[in-house]
């Protein structure tokens, strides 16, 4: 039997209808899509960069501005730490122009100047474009001046320490020179940092480590690299000491030295121009701070070649330092240790200093790079180590200075994928001369040319050397200065780009904690790759890999090159 005509019409009508609901929900949702697409391209990016070293450990830091009430504790515009340690927030896209400040959770904890005053508000403008805002807090308002020198800052709040499953605060202090010169430093690793730089962090008043060493610096001294790293609070005694101590604690510190060996030196090296080879790296404690300092360098004399022992607790477990001296196969010869000490400190401190000074002599230790200093008014404190710091510095890096610095190394064109490699040398002393060194990869160098010197100069000289470039290859170079007595030292890396062929491929994601993937490459099946230190040493390869995806885990934090079959196509920051 037929439907009546108006049950046709009506069945008609409704499917028209919903047609046309989905119509209208498709179209808002490509509205909504297009526009939250746009909206998070658009987005800013507030990226502190610096702030003040006095810094309560573990602080959380707030946006607090006119697009949310001026509320200075909102959870919801709470800052989070990115993939190098610093505070950012991003701020969706909006219009007009938006004022802001940043606390630690109240308006008695706000931002301030340089003298903790009041600061005006800080602004940006919505521009319909991505924006990324780098920012400097100088003081916050509730906590003491920081006295930490300009050329002090903190490297990172919250630094992986993956032997420990935990984070820290790491400090960095930087000769005056190094923004202005192209040379390389050697480098101290202290514990306690909160207690070097800063009074207003420190337990009971600072080492003036910066104040020290720019006075030394202004009076010729070569200049070195600090890093001190925060002790762990209630984690102290048992990160500072390697074997457990009944009363005490303990029990951490093998795997707190494989941190500093391990992950934090090699981040270190990586990301600032250092001097190689143990004898430019220094661990240095106080208290049980010497201690972890001692035993690390017993660890790994073949990375850390001088120890800063000073008041060091070695009471805490005295037998099994000794023991651990005396069984362990690694050669403590080229070993620089100075210990200092008060005098009555304790009854039993300067015979225990003396009884593992004998230890590490009967070991190996040479007594020319051995001192212990004790003084008779020494008290177990930070001002006697501040007081004590510049004297044992100088000690332990008593010649620090190289017979050339160069002031700068730098590639001009000319003409037909041609140029000219350039270099200018401050003063020169006991210079033999300069070896070329080329690449092809940016990680294997070989020697080109070598450039003679006139061996000593006290005036500014100037080289250059002629090279031609290939049209299909990429190149790099850099320069490796011997002196007359067959020492010698390298230059920065530079790259040399005219007529080079440029890699199309993608390292993504970038930076990474787990794994990567190598994009925008026809074909990876006949490739090999490679993964390499700054320094150009082989760390990890995959050969003709089925799959594009590539396991870090477990690696270093650090920056490293990606090669295809021996063409550096990328870096991966591993975090």
């Amino acid at each position: 039997m037929a439907s009546p005509p108006y049950l046709l019409h009506l069945l008609f009508y409704r499917i028209i209808a919903n047609i046309m609901k989905i119509i209208s929900k498709v179209l808002t949702l490509f509205i909504f899509s297009a526009f939250y697409l746009n909206t998070a391209k658009t987005q800013v990016t507030l990226k502190i960069s610096n702030i003040p070293g006095n810094t309560p450990a573990n602080s959380k830091i707030f946006f607090a501005g006119s697009i949310q009430a001026w509320d200075p504790g909102n959870p919801g515009y709470e800052l989070s730490l990115d993939t190098e340690g610093k505070f950012s927030i991003v701020i969706p896209e909006g219009t007009g122009t938006v004022l802001y400040k940043f606390t630690r959770g109240s308006w008695a904890s706000v931002e301030g100047g340089p003298n903790r005053e009041e600061i005006a508000n800080r602004s940006f403008s919505f521009t319909g474009q991505p924006q990324t805002i780098s920012i400097t807090i100088v003081s916050w308002k509730d906590v003491a001046p920081s006295t930490a020198a300009a050329n002090v800052q903190i490297l990172n709040t919250q630094f992986n320490m993956p032997q420990l499953l935990r984070n820290r605060r790491i400090w960095l202090y930087l000769p005056p020179d190094y923004n202005t010169a192209t040379k390389r430093y050697p480098v101290l690793y202290m514990q306690d940092g909160q207690n070097l730089f800063d009074n207003s962090t420190s337990f009971s008043g600072e080492w003036q480590v910066d104040e020290t060493l720019n006075t030394l610096h202004a009076g010729g001294d070569y200049g070195a690299i600090v890093v001190g790293i925060d002790n762990g609070g209630g984690q102290r005694l048992n990160e500072y000491s390697p074997w457990n101590n009944p009363g005490y604690g303990g029990g951490q510190g093998d795997a707190y030295a494989d941190f500093m060996a391990l992950t934090l030196k090699p981040y270190i090296d990586a990301n600032f121009r250092t001097l190689e080879g143990p004898q430019n790296n220094c661990l240095f404690g106080s208290s049980m701070g010497g201690l972890i300092a001692l035993y690390g360098a017993i660890k790994y004399p073949q990375v850390f070649g001088k120890v800063g022992s000073f008041s060091p607790a070695y009471w805490f477990s005295l037998n099994n330092l000794n023991n651990y001296i005396s069984n362990n196969s690694a050669s403590i010869a080229g070993l620089r240790i100075q210990h200092t000490a008060g005098q009555n400190e304790s009854a039993n401190l300067v015979a225990q200093i003396t009884q593992v000074r004998n230890t590490l002599l009967g070991k190996g230790l040479q007594t020319t790079n051995d001192q212990v200093t004790i003084d008779p008014a020494g008290t177990h404190s930070e001002s006697f180590w501040r007081v004590r710091f510049g004297e044992a510095y100088q000690w332990l890096f008593p010649n620090t200075t190289l017979p050339v610095e160069l002031a700068n190394f730098k590639f001009a064109a000319g003409n037909n994928c041609s140029g000219t490699l350039q270099w200018e040398t401050k003063s020169e002393v006991q210079n033999k001369g300069f070896e070329v060194q080329q690449s092809i990869d940016g990680i294997r160098f070989q020697s080109v040319a070598f450039v003679k010197s006139s061996g000593n100069t006290a005036t500014p000289k100037k080289y250059e050397y002629a090279i031609q470039i290939s049209e299909k290859t990429n190149q790099w170079y850099r320069l490796q200065q011997i002196d007359t007595d067959g020492s010698s030292h390298f230059s920065l890396v530079i790259p040399v780009t005219v007529c080079a062929r440029k890699s199309t491929a993608i390292i993504h994601p970038n930076p990474s904690n787990n794994t990567f993937q190598i994009k925008n490459v026809e074909s990876l099946e006949k490739e090999t790759i490679g993964l390499y230190s700054l320094e150009g040493r082989l760390i990890k390869s995959w050969n003709q890999p089925a799959q594009n995806i590539f396991d870090i885990k477990g690696l270093p934090a650090s920056t490293y090159f990606v090669s295809m079959s021996g063409t550096v196509v990328g870096k991966i920051v591993k975090f």
